[in-house]
Parts: structure tokens; sequence; C-alpha cells
């Protein structure tokens, strides 16, 4: 899948176009039978202009995903298109337009939609799937919660220390908004270590006890709100490594991470 191009021309709204693009790769890469290129991979691509047959062979598929995103007010339209890279034929497109309360079921939706597509074309049965989510869902379906999520993710893509700051205070907000969010939890401790660890010499010695300790906190939080989310794992392995320099503790934990999501695999 190619990130989906945010159609407002709005930079403000470039995070939750990228939202929606890691969203929809998480949602298709739970699908055992296909093989979905990870974000990273992605959004290499992501402002390029390379043809789709070039896109195509570089990623090694066979059909890309693309589409574009409009966000405005309490509204969201989103237009995709599954296309075969070697000749750009378009395979199947449509465009869902609904209310911004309703994203949740219209990511599902649409993962659906192309799941079903992708499975007639190279599986030839009859495309039929169970809902795709994923954790970035609130438990309580809290929209704000979800969005102060994706903003949290823009920026911590972004790796500086003060997006790192920016990342810890979004994902803060949406464990305030649902305090039971697991993988807001999970992000804020990665934010909260790679922030400690990769800016040590430029922080205050208490601003870096404060991120370490929110990266223990965090990932203890989201280990026990899911045990089974695999951010979680990840999040506790980060925090053992970096900070703990338990090391065996740490591989577990990674271990039960790629366990719980084998495509999340570099």
């Amino acid at each position: 899948m190619l990130p989906l191009v945010n159609s407002t021309g709005d930079p403000a709204n470039e995070y939750f176009s990228d939202g929606m693009s890691e969203e929809f790769i998480s949602s298709l890469s739970r699908l055992q039978e296909l093989k979905i290129v990870g974000r990273t991979s992605s959004f290499q691509f992501k402002g390029k202009t390379d043809d789709n047959k070039t896109i195509g062979e570089k990623l090694g598929v066979y059909y890309l995903l693309e589409g574009s995103v409009r966000k405005s007010a309490d509204r969201v339209r989103i237009a995709v298109a599954l296309i075969k890279s070697g000749d750009g034929a378009n395979v199947w497109s449509e465009t869902y337009d609904r209310e911004l309360k309703d994203i949740f079921a219209v990511q599902s939706e649409i993962a659906g939609a192309v799941a079903k597509q992708l499975k007639v074309a190279l599986l030839g049965n009859n495309g039929q799937t169970a809902p795709l989510t994923t954790a970035a869902t609130p438990s309580n379906q809290n929209i704000e919660a979800y969005n102060a999520l994706l903003q949290g993710n823009f920026y911590a893509n972004q790796r500086t220390a003060e997006d790192y700051r920016k990342a810890i205070g979004y994902y803060e907000e949406a464990i305030r908004l649902d305090p039971r969010y697991a993988l807001a939890y999970a992000k804020l401790s990665y934010s909260a270590d790679s922030l400690a660890t990769n800016y040590a010499a430029g922080l205050a010695p208490k601003e870096r006890e404060e991120a370490i300790a929110k990266a223990r906190a965090s990932a203890r939080s989201a280990l026990e709100l899911d045990p089974n989310l695999a951010d979680a794992h990840w999040a506790q392995g980060v925090v053992l490594r970096d900070l703990d320099f338990n090391f065996a503790g740490a591989e577990a934990e990674l271990r039960r991470a790629f366990e719980l999501a084998p495509q999340n695999r570099p």
C-alpha cells in the first residue's frame, strides 16, 4: 500500500492521512494469506513521482493500493483504488464519504473491501473475510483519543527531541481521553524512551528522569491493559534493553512482540 495523499492541501492534516495509511497497512497485514508491505517500505515513496511499475518492482508486489484522504471539520472522505503495478490497470476503486465519528467503521469497511478484492484476484475464492480492526481503536471508541494518537504517531516518526516531546503530549492526551488505551501507553513509552536515550546529552537531568519514569510506567500499563498487544511487549523490551540493560529480558519481550505481530518483523 502506498501512503494516502492528503488532498486538503493543508499540512496540518498530514498526520491524519499518514495515520489512515498506517492503519490500513496494519489491518491488511493481519491476513496471513496475503503479503502486505510494511510502513517503512511503503513510506519511502511518500511524495515521490515514481511510476507504478517501478514502485511495484522495488517493493516486489503485483498490486498497489493508493488513494487520498480529505478531512474537514466532522467529515472525512477516503478515496482508494487497487491497481496492477505492471500496467496501472484499475482492479477496484471506491470513495467513502462519512462523518468522522464513523471512522473506525469505515476503516474496517475499506480494509475488508480491499481484502476481498485481493483474495478474489490472488486466491480465486469468494473473498469473504472477517472485520479487520487494529489496536489503534480506543477502548471507548473516542474519536478525540484516536485523533490524539495519530498526531502523536506523526511527531514520533519525525524522530527529533522536540518532536518526541510533542508526541508524548499527544499520547498523554489520548490516555486522558481513554485511560484504558493500551496502544497509547505503549507509544508513549517508545517516545519517552527515545527522548531519554537518544537525546540524553541535551536534556536537563530532571527532564531525563521524568522521561525514563514515563517510559517504564507506560510500558507496564500497556502490558497490564492488554497482555496480547505486540506494541506493549515491544515497549517493555525497549525499556529493558535501553534503560535496564537487561538484554535477556529484552530479547524475550521482543520475541513475544514478533510472535504476536509477525508482520512487524523488519
